[in-house]
């Protein structure tokens, strides 16, 4: 939506608000996209979006298709699912669990309470800070893993990356299918 439609009516938009219970669920469909087989935003159209703040203490689940999920500066437990699709995550210290189809993750963090990510068709990229610390086990089937955060503990090889850092016992658990998964210092 451009600035100069905000008074106008939404067409082609169904916006469904749920909070009849202890979950608010927002669905949003775009019949205008469903008209077309192909979507390759050649008219610079931008994408659907929704913002949503949340409180501390609240966790947050996602379903997404065919566009971004991006969070900043939540400590908040955090479902995401994406199909066709980015996770941008900056300064996320929850729990996290993703499930990504064909796209790919990025993640900046301090530390973590603990992460499960299984991608198909995509990468991991982990930009970590110095204390970052946990229990890792990383995997790819058809990739590989590029750990330039050079940590004691780490057992690397080509496919697999195993071992313990530091005295959390958070669970870093992130394995991909077709794509690379890479750790960096931040």
């Amino acid at each position: 939506m451009k600035k100069n439609e905000l008074g106008d009516p939404l067409e082609g938009f169904n916006i469904k608000v749920d909070s009849s219970s202890d979950i608010i669920k927002i669905e949003v469909q775009n019949h205008y996209s469903r008209i077309h087989f192909f979507n390759f935003n050649f008219n610079n159209r931008e994408r659907n979006s929704c913002t949503v703040y949340l409180p501390d203490g609240i966790d947050f689940q996602t379903e997404n298709v065919n566009s971004h999920i991006e969070a900043n500066d939540v400590n908040n437990n955090l479902i995401l699912e994406n199909t066709n699709g980015k996770i941008i995550l900056k300064n996320t210290c929850g729990k996290l669990k993703l499930s990504l189809t064909n796209g790919n993750v990025e993640l900046t963090a301090d530390s973590t309470k603990g992460i499960k990510a299984d991608l198909t068709n995509g990468k991991f990229t982990l930009y970590a800070g110095i204390n970052f610390s946990g229990s890792f086990d990383i995997s790819t089937v058809n990739g590989k893993i590029t750990n330039d955060w050079k940590k004691d503990g780490l057992i690397n090889d080509k496919r697999n990356l195993k071992g313990k850092v530091g005295i959390s016992d958070a669970e870093i658990k992130i394995s991909t299918t077709n794509g690379s998964i890479k750790m960096y210092s931040k």
